[in-house]
């Protein structure tokens, strides 16, 4: 689990509690959104113990925001569907209008 690229599974085992299951219960929230979805209450106050114990307050700031599935780089990505966070929308390229225009003309 990462906050503002600080691995926090280290501070989460120090203070005996299950890091796995604080990223498992994280990215099922996040899976449910689509790839980005608040943190879920017990994650939540665990990340805030961990920023205070740490005196990073940023920590408990970030819990306030969603939390968002990234990949290390989208073409290395082992999911299937990537999760980038929310969907931007899809915008066609000018060559898929381009296409689209010349099979409307033939047609």
């Amino acid at each position: 689990m990462l906050c503002i690229g600080v691995d926090l599974a280290p501070a989460l085992s120090a203070q005996n509690i299950n890091a796995l299951e604080t990223i498992e219960m994280t990215e099922a929230s996040c899976n449910r959104g689509g790839g980005a979805a608040p943190i879920p209450t017990e994650a939540r106050a665990q990340l805030d113990s961990i920023g205070k114990i740490l005196n990073i307050d940023w920590i408990a700031e970030g819990t306030r925001k969603e939390a968002t599935i990234i990949c290390q780089r989208s073409s290395n990505c082992p999911r299937k569907k990537h999760r980038l966070g929310k969907q931007m929308p899809q915008f066609k390229s000018k060559i898929d209008e381009i296409c689209a225009a010349i099979v409307g003309e033939l047609n």
